[in-house]
């Protein structure tokens, strides 16, 4: 029940007595008494009717009643449509035949029902609505409708825009808007950068390191280097794998050493093991080698103890800067530094080459 009177409070068009001047969208006008009884004798009513739009559509119901005469000429509804121009009939109506639904290309109109002194009958009654073609809104923003086609570096997606045909929106039959009430676009998209991965510059040449004796023949080691920055890692890109640092071993000549054995019983470093040295005997060179655990001292002319008892520690290898002794109890280790470093005797930690000043 309820809801059969909200339906009623809201789709129920206004009902205008007789005789009024109306500025409406909607609405009914009707002969007096309607439809309750017959509508009096020597009445009239002129409804002066405006509507915001193109055209009127003017509904008469099918309970219609209006005393017949030839040419209508005695009772009677009649419809003008009201100009700049002036008034045009539409139609002059009476007898028991109900207009039904007229459409009238003009937004004023005059409606006037006529009674005379003679015989009455049931009436009219009459709706009255605004024809509106519908009009397009204006064009929203565009959102976006779809993702970014790349998940890093430069790519694309789809943007919407809606209108709405409510500018106005289509009354009492009005045509619809004509055309698509979205439209798409593609525009530019980024998310992120893309990684960049490091990749290595060319070799640099050799350069050569210190020669490993000061006259004859020896050998040196030559590094080459390279940089990883062809191109250099951006973007949470990776860094290059591999060394930055490549080192050989090649021959060295220097001046031409004097005799070294012109005196017995000389004692000299071997430039290749710490443990070892030379000795003239008879004029010869002579290969000699200290005890286990022991190195040659040049200064004190003999064997020494390489590590002390109950001490840890790690010292310069004296023949090669590219390694290192590990002492641990007494014993020791010979290490190598990883490959693109040497032994930096005073801090005791290998070291990039181009830190470490080899003298050997």
């Amino acid at each position: 029940m309820f809801l059969l009177v909200f339906l009623l409070l809201v789709f129920t068009p206004p009902i205008f007595g007789c005789g009024e001047k109306i500025t409406a969208q909607t609405g009914q006008v009707k002969s007096p008494n309607y439809p309750n009884g017959f509508y009096p004798s020597n009445k009239d009513c002129i409804w002066d009717i405006t509507v915001s739009g193109s055209s009127i559509k003017l509904y008469f119901e099918s309970r219609f009643g209006i005393e017949v005469a030839r040419g209508c000429g005695y009772d009677y509804v009649q419809v003008h449509s009201l100009t700049s121009r002036g008034a045009s009939q539409i139609g002059k109506y009476c007898g028991s035949q109900s207009p039904g639904t007229i459409t009238i290309s003009s937004n004023h109109i005059r409606v006037k029902f006529h009674s005379d002194s003679s015989a009455t009958d049931k009436g009219f009654s009459a709706n009255f609505s605004a024809v509106v073609n519908g009009g397009w809104s204006d064009w929203g923003d565009y959102t976006d409708s779809g993702q970014c086609s790349n998940t890093c570096g430069t790519g694309t997606k789809r943007q919407t825009r809606t209108r709405q045909c409510d500018n106005p929106a289509p009354l009492g039959g009005g045509s619809q808007c004509s055309g698509s009430s979205s439209e798409d676009q593609t525009v530019a998209c980024k998310l992120r950068e893309c990684p960049v991965h490091g990749g290595w510059s060319t070799w640099s040449d050799y350069e050569p390191g210190q020669c490993s004796v000061s006259c004859g023949t020896g050998y040196q080691n030559e590094t080459s280097s390279r940089d990883c920055n062809n191109p250099t890692p951006s973007n949470g890109g990776e860094d290059c794998q591999g060394d930055d640092v490549r080192t050989r071993e090649t021959t060295c000549s220097m001046d031409p050493c004097p005799r070294i054995c012109e005196l017995d019983g000389t004692k000299m470093p071997y430039a290749r093991d710490f443990t070892k040295y030379n000795e003239c005997q008879d004029n010869q060179l002579v290969l000699k080698t200290c005890p286990y655990k022991y190195s040659w001292d040049q200064n004190k002319q003999k064997c020494v103890k390489v590590c002390p008892l109950f001490v840890v520690k790690s010292l310069a290898d004296p023949n090669d800067c590219y390694k290192y002794i590990q002492c641990v109890w007494g014993f020791y280790i010979v290490m190598s530094c990883p490959s693109g470093t040497a032994y930096a005797a005073d801090l005791k930690v290998c070291k990039h080459v181009r830190d470490v000043q080899c003298q050997y």
